[in-house]
């Protein structure tokens, strides 16, 4: 930052100088030597005054471009930290973890894991007003989708539409969920819950109440 100021205050008296020198050798008729220098001085005052602060800032935006992603990932993991306390409290009062999606009686699968949550991300208003017996995308649900909380929205991005999500779960034989059947206790992580994964940020998105995990083979 200090390149801006120091830049300015260089090139001003450059520049200054400069042009009150050209003055006594254009009236000298020759007799003074130094015009070159003069001009040369006014030049370098200019670039120092416009083109090193550019220069300056271009330099500055990969730095502040890290800065930025650095602090993307850091609300990224603290979402995930959420996330995760989230599933432990429900795991507590419901004594296992919650299942991939809420599905019917008929296994037909209807709102995402990221709803049954919702109590346990300080968003119990929200979950009162779905219908856990209609599909994510029914007439009543589906009006609901906008209403995505914060937690679950990938810090600084633009891409995904409104109201979907990153955040994601791997189904499947060996993983963390299941669909519709057989609710995992962390009890079940044979490998210890430090090397499994519990809530994974994907490629793609998709919204936040639809059951559309990652499968896993």
């Amino acid at each position: 930052l200090s390149i801006v100021p120091c830049s300015v205050l260089s090139g001003i008296p450059a520049i200054i100088l400069g042009a009150l020198s050209l003055g006594p050798i254009s009236r000298s008729r020759n007799r003074l030597k130094g015009k070159g220098l003069a001009i040369t001085g006014i030049v370098m005052g200019c670039v120092s005054c416009l083109l090193l602060p550019i220069i300056g800032i271009g330099l500055l935006l990969p730095a502040t471009s890290k800065v930025r992603e650095a602090a993307a990932r850091m609300s990224s993991a603290n979402n995930l930290k959420q996330m995760t306390i989230a599933m432990h409290a429900y795991n507590d009062v419901t004594g296992a973890l919650p299942l991939a999606a809420i599905c019917d009686k008929d296994s037909k699968r209807l709102l995402s894991w990221r709803v049954a949550i919702l109590p346990y991300v300080e968003q119990n208003a929200l979950y009162q007003q779905f219908k856990l017996d209609e599909p994510w995308d029914g007439p009543n649900n589906s009006k609901l989708i906008s209403q995505m909380p914060k937690v679950y929205a990938l810090p600084n991005d633009t891409a995904a539409t409104p109201g979907s999500t990153y955040y994601r779960v791997f189904v499947g034989r060996g993983a963390a969920f299941d669909w519709c059947k057989g609710a995992k206790l962390f009890e079940d992580f044979k490998d210890g819950t430090s090397n499994t994964i519990l809530i994974a940020e994907a490629a793609t998105a998709v919204p936040w109440t639809k059951p559309d995990e990652l499968d896993f083979d």
